[in-house]
């Protein structure tokens, strides 16, 4: 997020803002964004990523899920076709 500081003398007054990392994420139905210091930027980053990753693993894990029960109602439908 960019942004001026309000300093009349700061490069920030002639068009080069200041750059501010926020955390972004929602939480039900609302927004929330939280101000990321300097110096926790890189901690803050990993976070993201790991949490990235488990969305990743967790959609993953969700199509195996579906794939298995298509698969059990094939199995279901063979079984009773069989029957008869």
């Amino acid at each position: 997020m960019s942004r001026t500081c309000g300093n009349k003398r700061c490069k920030c007054a002639s068009g080069q803002k200041h750059v501010s990392l926020y955390l972004n994420a929602r939480i039900g139905d609302q927004r929330k964004m939280v101000y990321v210091p300097k110096e926790m930027e890189e901690s803050v980053k990993v976070m993201v990523d790991n949490a990235h990753k488990v969305d990743d693993l967790l959609e993953e894990m969700s199509q195996a899920l579906i794939d298995q029960v298509v698969q059990a109602k094939i199995r279901r439908s063979a079984a009773r076709a069989n029957r008869l």
